[in-house]
């Protein structure tokens, strides 16, 4: 069975929606490949936005952060995989807790 994922992907580059429809397909993915990291914790990290090809993750403290940076070289090549290298270049940090 076909994934929503992939349909919404296949659908996307049929009608060419653009950037902003990639970017949400992006950040869906990188949060299910989250998900499936931090079970035990799912909200520790949240992917935010998608900009001049950083994708950039809200942690929730520095330990998760550290976490994040070492599999990040993981979800960067599966995001390129999907979507083409070009999309998402490297992954950023920002801390959820500051304003």
């Amino acid at each position: 069975m076909e994934s929503i994922r992939d349909i919404a992907l296949r659908r996307l580059k049929a009608h060419q929606l653009g950037s902003v429809s990639q970017a949400s397909l992006v950040l869906f993915s990188a949060q299910q490949f989250f998900h499936h990291h931090f079970t035990e914790e799912p909200n520790v990290v949240k992917p935010l936005k998608l900009q001049n090809a950083v994708l950039w993750v809200g942690v929730q403290n520095a330990s998760v952060a550290q976490e994040v940076r070492g599999i990040s070289q993981k979800l960067v090549r599966e995001l390129q995989s999907r979507y083409g290298e070009k999309t998402v270049q490297r992954l950023q940090t920002k801390d959820l807790t500051v304003s």
